[in-house]
């Protein structure tokens, strides 16, 4: 049997006149411990009242690409959207995606430096220069040589120099007015066959003075441009939200499927409405839901479809002390030492477990020390190492867990499992035992509020 509804509505409080089931569904229990196990149940999987659904998110982020101060590739899409959490962390579907993309790198320049020749100083000889620059991105990038700028330096003269401006503008329009741009001064003496390097300057620098010299000949202007992004993205996300809203997620795709890693971060709703950076493409795991998870009061439990036909049967004290025989379809009994549910499926001749989100627990493997994720709710974590190994719970902010979730962790290695909380998270446990037992020990975490877990179970 795969138990897949509840039993919470079976604990309706009845109105005057009332039948003993006025929903239908009779409880009789053999041991109180069985009922005051039901009631922890329902209450910590259902938050039955009557508050409606808090509404999908209908305005769009405000999304900018700033030129410089990132590492973000040129030519990126971006796709940004976001969701809201209620305060039961049911999660809406995404806003309106905006998307935006980074800028490619930069232009070479589209105009010549402008070239004036100065006779009241220097040391060029007569001839007819060809003046040019590349522009940098900050970052190691050049880009390919502008239009040349010419000049003839009359040979009646003793002392000739050339004053070169309208650098910045050139700069700026290449770069798109990036700060982190600068420029590169080259002279040809051939026509544009060679060129001599002559310095470097900062965008801001809108002129360079060539009083004579050699350039620096070890170098060339490349043949193309090397330049590549800097960007980075900023993200904001409007206030004006639904008061119920708790927290929302940023989500980032540079395809607009989603489908893949693309959550940059999770922040509590003070945070609406300000400005989140990121220098860097570096999605965590989790994804928007394709169904909204905000639900309202009213819906959350159906007395029509969401009761269970359970046989309670007496509690055992371990799953060692499980009948395996005379035992019904159905049938319901806990044990004791970790407080788990078990049901008979009879046509498999055999216990199953059940967990508060309604289905059988899968289970992971881990061979070390892990730290908890959304994936792991409902699920049983399995420690296979022969050395001591620990298992820490993150805050709400780092894995988006829902209140009520339950994992169970089961040490199967040599390797004691300790259970430590993350930084803003508080574990509660009896007498403060946090360590299984011994090989073969199971406890059990429950998130009892949105940064509070609470451990039970064959600790030490």
């Amino acid at each position: 049997m795969t138990p897949t509804k509840t039993p919470f509505a079976g604990f309706e409080r009845l109105e005057p006149g009332d039948p003993l089931s006025s929903d239908g569904y009779a409880f009789t229990y053999e041991n109180p411990y069985i009922a005051d196990r039901l009631a922890k149940i329902g209450a910590v999987t259902h938050r039955h009242d009557a508050h409606a659904a808090m509404p999908d998110p209908t305005t769009s982020p405000t999304v900018v690409l700033a030129a410089s101060g990132g590492s973000i590739p040129s030519g990126t899409p971006i796709h940004v959207a976001y969701t809201l959490f209620d305060a039961d962390a049911g999660e809406t579907l995404p806003s309106p995606v905006v998307i935006a993309t980074t800028a490619a790198g930069y232009a070479p320049p589209a105009g010549a430096p402008v070239a004036t020749v100065d006779y009241s100083a220097g040391t060029l000889l007569a001839g007819n220069p060809l003046y040019a620059i590349t522009v940098t991105d900050g970052a190691g990038g050049e880009t390919a040589l502008s239009p040349a700028a010419s000049v003839i330096i009359d040979p009646g003269h003793a002392t000739a120099r050339v004053i070169l401006t309208g650098l910045t503008a050139l700069t700026d329009g290449a770069s798109g007015a990036s700060t982190a741009a600068g420029w590169r001064m080259w002279r040809s003496m051939d026509g544009g066959s060679s060129w001599d390097l002559l310095g470097t300057g900062p965008r801001a620098t809108d002129t360079f003075t060539d009083s004579g010299g050699g350039g620096d000949c070890t170098v060339n202007p490349p043949l193309s441009g090397t330049t590549r992004g800097t960007s980075q993205l900023t993200v904001t996300i409007p206030g004006g939200q639904p008061a119920a809203a708790t927290f929302f997620s940023i989500y980032a795709d540079t395809t607009g499927l989603f489908t893949g890693p693309c959550l940059l971060g999770t922040y509590p709703a003070s945070d609406l409405g300000t400005v989140k950076t990121y220098t860097a493409l570096a999605p965590l795991d989790g994804q928007p839901p394709a169904v909204s998870q905000s639900y309202p009061g009213a819906n959350q439990i159906d007395p029509d479809t969401d009761l269970l036909d359970w046989h309670w049967k007496r509690p055992v004290d371990t799953a060692n002390d499980l009948p395996q025989t005379g035992n019904s379809d159905g049938d319901t009994r806990v044990t004791l030492d970790t407080e788990t549910i078990w049901i008979w499926d009879d046509p498999d001749q055999v216990w199953n477990q059940w967990n508060p989100g309604g289905g059988i627990l899968a289970s992971t493997q881990q061979s070390g020390s892990y730290q908890l994720t959304l994936a792991d709710a409902g699920t049983v974590v399995e420690f296979t190492g022969a050395g001591a190994a620990t298992l820490t719970i993150p805050a709400y902010v780092v894995a988006a867990i829902p209140v009520g979730a339950v994992v169970e962790v089961f040490q199967y290695g040599a390797g004691q499992v300790t259970v430590a909380a993350g930084s803003g998270v508080t574990l509660r446990s009896h007498g403060g035992l946090v360590r299984t037992a011994a090989q073969y020990s199971t406890v059990s975490l429950r998130k009892r509020d949105l940064d509070e877990w609470v451990l039970s179970g064959d600790l030490a």
